[in-house]
């Protein structure tokens, strides 16, 4: 017999009760939150790229038009890659 491991993200949270006598008792619990990951699509992999190059040419300075926003298009290539994991079969 093993043991067997959460199929998600477990969070601890606190749960607030409220009594009927006006006494509010807090309580730690834990959730577990399913998530279905997969694969990014083709698509979604590629603008990411896109945006990770550009990124990169922005901060060394190749493209100076896009220096400035170097730090926010390799956030958004992030983003894009997380949003296609999350989204089945896009």
């Amino acid at each position: 017999m093993g043991i067997s491991k959460p199929a998600g993200l477990v969070l601890v949270a606190v749960r607030e009760n409220r009594h009927s006598d006006g006494v509010v008792s807090i309580q730690p619990y834990l959730s577990i939150m399913k998530l279905k990951l997969s694969a990014p699509t083709q698509l979604f992999f590629i603008i990411a790229l896109i945006l990770a190059i550009l990124a990169l040419l922005g901060s060394f300075a190749v493209l100076p038009a896009v220096a400035g926003y170097s730090f926010w298009l390799a956030f958004a290539a992030w983003a894009v890659l997380a949003l296609g994991s999350l989204m089945k079969g896009a």
